[in-house]
């Protein structure tokens, strides 16, 4: 059995229609018939109304060329389906077309071979084009177009030639045309989209899928993973127009992603953004999953919150360890699960992070009485979590007895990606602390017995290293003086000073109470 995919023909709203249309250009009729052609404006070059035309229509080509004689700008949407006609010629070379999202679809012509019309049709909406199962259609003519004109979606399969790899949606009747693409080229809006699949469905085509030229789009399916799409290594928006780079919402189903090989995410004109939206709230992404995401600094929107899989294996062999205790940690380990925290009770095991590159959650190194520095730190290159707060910094250095200095060697600010695009140099950055935010990602210095930062300096040396403000003792970078004191000294700090320096003149000491001119003018007086 033939499998038709359902096609939902929106209506323009009706005062859009008033304000463009003069009264008598309007067309009411559902479908195209010779009894429903008696009431075509035919002196109007622009006509409000639907084109439906169908097996019913019973009109001839030359019959409809003539009815839509002087038809130029077309303000709703075309549908013709299940016809004999050889060719489109009938509505114009020359047509604007003003359109709802599905507004036009040519499928299930038998004898359709001539398509030229639409390579001078103009989208004047956004508007998806449905174009499928015409049996001696060859569409290979119009398959550019569609790329790099902003309102012309194609959507283009079962024809006696296609479109190849360009554009792709795929959906129930159109996976089987889409079994060989290892390259998918979206032009400037478009890319990769899936919807109404299941895990039943033989996807498995999807393998040999490497490169996506546009976005990619996956919505209202039943699928439980993405795991055919584990071989994809490069999503590339360098020519895109669209901000989200993802986006996957709408799968009920949805616990898991694999996109194991998934390492490069290339920026087009917008920053990078993934969104997941209204998926199983069992959803989760892997350690490789969230470092992609880390390392190229995407903004994430997640609604309901994303989870962190439990997974201990990576693609690329690196070893992952859940935290539970300092103690426990294997040596070895490279990538961390959880929120670390070194304190008096665990800081002779602190050593056992020394070949952590990775965490994912928080790190906090609090109440320590031998730290003196954080060395075992010193391959440290990232820490990510999936929020950002303020109140709960990614990483907190708070009241430790002999810590004398705080450094991360290899956490710095790195250039991910440089590529021409427009003419313009596009540059990705990799953020040590990710999400990245100017205004609420901090790191919390606080506290501690010894002086950390001698000078403001230090601490801005830090600051630029991992492009992420220090909070010190409350304050900022500026606010520290040489000597490592804070910049505002109290008055009475002052005075005590003045009365326990013996040499100092009492003409110099302060008025509080102290010895000064004035007191010893009154003394005088009162001698007298």
């Amino acid at each position: 059995m033939l499998f038709v995919a359902p096609l939902f023909i929106l209506s323009i709203p009706t005062a859009y229609l008033e304000e463009t249309c003069d009264e008598n250009c309007k067309f009411t009729d559902r479908y195209i018939t010779p009894e429903s052609m008696k009431n075509w404006p035919v002196t109007c070059k622009k006509v409000c109304g639907n084109i439906f035309i169908n097996a019913n229509t019973s009109l001839t080509e030359k019959q409809l060329k003539e009815k839509f004689n002087k038809l130029t700008a077309l303000v709703g949407n075309i549908e013709i389906q299940y016809t004999d006609y050889q060719s489109l010629d009938f509505l114009g070379q020359k047509l604007n077309i003003y359109a709802g999202m599905n507004g036009v679809a040519i499928r299930l012509n038998a004898n359709l071979t001539n398509a030229s019309a639409i390579g001078s049709w103009t989208a004047k909406t956004w508007t998806r084009w449905h174009i499928y199962y015409n049996p001696k259609l060859d569409m290979t003519p119009f398959c550019d177009r569609a790329l790099h004109t902003s309102n012309m979606d194609f959507n283009v399969y079962g024809n006696l030639k296609n479109c190849g790899c360009k554009n792709v949606r795929i959906g129930p009747s159109s996976l089987k045309s889409y079994s060989n693409c290892t390259s998918i080229d979206g032009g400037l809006q478009n890319g990769l989209f899936i919807t109404q699949v299941n895990d039943t469905m033989d996807l498995s085509g999807l393998l040999k899928l490497k490169t996506i030229t546009g976005r990619l789009e996956i919505y209202q399916t039943n699928l439980t993973n993405l795991s055919f799409l584990g071989n994809l290594e490069t999503i590339n928006m360098t020519l895109s127009e669209e901000m989200n780079i993802i986006d996957i919402w709408s799968n009920s189903k949805l616990t898991k992603l694999g996109f194991g090989s998934l390492k490069n995410l290339l920026p087009g004109t917008q920053k990078l953004r993934i969104s997941f939206a209204f998926n199983n709230p069992a959803l989760c992404i892997t350690t490789n999953e969230l470092q992609l995401l880390a390392e190229h600094s995407v903004e994430l929107y997640m609604d309901p919150a994303l989870n962190l899989c439990p997974d201990l294996n990576r693609k690329d062999g690196e070893k992952v360890c859940k935290f539970n205790d300092l103690e426990s940690l294997e040596p070895d380990c490279q990538h961390v699960m959880g929120d670390v925290l070194v304190d008096s009770n665990n800081e002779k095991f602190a050593p056992n992070m020394g070949n952590v590159t990775n965490i994912y959650g928080s790190l906090m190194v609090k109440g320590t009485k031998e730290l003196t520095s954080l060395d075992f730190l010193e391959n440290l290159q990232q820490v990510a979590n999936f929020t950002v707060d303020r109140n709960n910094p990614l990483i907190q250095i708070n009241s430790n007895e002999k810590l004398q200095s705080v450094s991360f060697p290899n956490m710095k600010v790195s250039q991910m990606i440089q590529n021409e695009t427009l003419s313009k140099i596009k540059k990705s950055f990799q953020f040590p602390l990710y999400p990245f935010s100017k205004d609420f990602q901090v790191i919390r210095i606080k506290d501690n017995t010894l002086e950390i930062f001698k000078d403001a300096e230090q601490c801005k040396k830090l600051e630029k290293s991992t492009k992420t403000e220090i909070e010190y003792n409350d304050k900022s970078c500026d606010h520290i003086t040489p000597g490592g004191d804070e910049e505002q000294k109290t008055e009475d700090d002052s005075n005590i000073k003045s009365q326990d320096d013996p040499n100092t003149e009492p003409s110099k000491k302060s008025s509080g109470g102290c010895w000064n001119l004035s007191t010893t003018v009154l003394l005088l007086l009162y001698l007298l």
